[in-house]
């Protein structure tokens, strides 16, 4: 699946190292993946990166900062504890922050749990005895997780949300961790960017589920793009034909990150972008850039959840562009790499209904 969220009752530090390994990330107290994103009406991949730490030295400007920091204010590691200094903070960095964070940091960090299942820890700064910036990050057994951090907006001319970021890094590398996890970046969009810079990252590549060298990303071969292009080869195979077909956004890819229980996660589709067949009641074809197959779906609509989707769609989608109906896949009609092959089927699936 493209998107799943677990929810263990225990997690111990091997395991949280296993999850990270496979491009896997916490949320509150559950843990949970995903390979795609909307931000505003765009559709994007989402990269899982690492840092591996082997051989790593802090360079140029990082090493600057974290010797300038380091020198002017207090750095305090410990185990993580959610007190009133930090419930402060948190709430003048949320009045500051541009984008949603949870109510406050007890539901960031334990959403509906009243203890933690990960090992967290925390760096935070001090400015004489005032508390200014503050960061939480997962150890596992071998990896360290960042999770979140906040800082005091006086003093944003001082980066302090990098820092702590490759203090984290400094932390993991004394420490003799193996890799450090900072989340995942997204091409095409700016604002996590700033995590290229710690290092010579690698990225969790969808379709070998290895980690690759940033550095040798080819942006072609970005899933949501690979996606993007052979969606657009169908419409256009089609319209060869004097066959209109519609190119749409799927408004509920991550639906597996919701639990709704009516049916197995694996019958939800999944697609950002699927090529709608008109007058077929729900005949979609999907491309997966996983197995470089386009597939031919026979969906059904989950009537019975409209308020549902009136409660889930936070942004209004155009219905020109977006394909805003919660489906299954009903079953599918025809896999193939070929173009002709999945135009074949439609015309059979057509001539057989009439």
């Amino acid at each position: 699946m493209f998107a799943d969220k677990h929810y263990p009752e225990n997690l111990n530090l091997w395991e949280l190292d296993h999850y990270l390994e496979k491009g896997w990330y916490r949320m509150g107290q559950v843990i949970f993946t995903t390979h795609f994103l909307f931000f505003g009406s765009n559709v994007y991949s989402a990269l899982w990166i690492r840092l591996p730490l082997l051989n790593y030295q802090f360079k140029g400007t990082n090493r600057k900062l974290l010797n300038k920091i380091t020198s002017q204010f207090k750095i305090i590691v410990r185990p993580a504890e959610i007190n009133d200094e930090k419930d402060n903070l948190y709430d003048i960095y949320a009045e500051n922050f541009d984008g949603n964070l949870a109510p406050n940091l007890n539901d960031m960090l334990l959403e509906f749990s009243e203890e933690s299942i990960y090992d967290t820890w925390e760096i935070a700064v001090y400015d004489q005895r005032n508390l200014i910036a503050c960061s939480f990050f997962d150890r596992g057994f071998n990896s360290i997780a960042s999770i979140f951090a906040m800082y005091h907006p006086d003093y944003e001319k001082f980066s302090l949300g990098y820092f702590t970021l490759l203090a984290e890094i400094d932390y993991a590398k004394n420490h003799g961790y193996t890799y450090f996890y900072p989340g995942y970046v997204v091409p095409g969009n700016k604002r996590f960017d700033y995590k290229l810079r710690i290092g010579q990252v690698e990225y969790y590549d969808l379709k070998t589920e290895n980690w690759i060298e940033y550095s040798s990303l080819n942006m072609d071969n970005i899933p949501i793009h690979q996606i993007d292009r052979k969606i657009d080869s169908m419409k256009e195979y089609f319209a060869g034909k004097n066959f209109p077909a519609k190119k749409m956004y799927y408004t509920f890819f991550e639906i597996n990150l919701v639990s709704l229980g009516l049916v197995s996660k694996s019958d939800y589709l999944e697609y950002p972008m699927v090529l709608l067949i008109p007058d077929t009641n729900y005949l979609l074809i999907s491309f997966d850039p996983r197995t470089e197959l386009f597939h031919l779906l026979k969906c059904k609509d989950l009537f019975e959840e409209k308020q549902f989707l009136i409660d889930y769609i936070m942004h209004k989608y155009e219905p020109d562009s977006f394909f805003n109906h919660l489906v299954i896949i009903e079953s599918i009609l025809e896999s193939s790499p070929n173009i002709h092959t999945i135009y074949n089927a439609v015309l059979s699936v057509i001539t057989q209904r009439e």
